[in-house]
């Protein structure tokens, strides 16, 4: 996912607080809204891949089963 530009470099029609009425700039936050979830997700699932990863490792490493058996 590609992250969004600001529409305001550049405006000729920038003042202070124009950003409440701007309709390029609420399309844009909203837009930049829906990155950073996705951002996020992405960085969580990262995460967890991780930990599953350097569990395993150890559990190697030690001798450890990965899991238990049942009785």
């Amino acid at each position: 996912m590609k992250r969004p530009i600001a529409p305001c470099k550049d405006c000729k029609h920038r003042y202070v607080g124009c950003h409440i009425v701007c309709d390029k700039y609420i399309q844009f936050n909203h837009a930049m809204e829906i990155f950073r979830e996705e951002k996020y997700r992405i960085q969580e699932e990262n995460r967890i891949q991780n930990e599953i990863e350097s569990r395993r490792k150890r559990m190697a490493a030690t001798g450890q089963m990965y899991r238990k058996k049942k009785r």
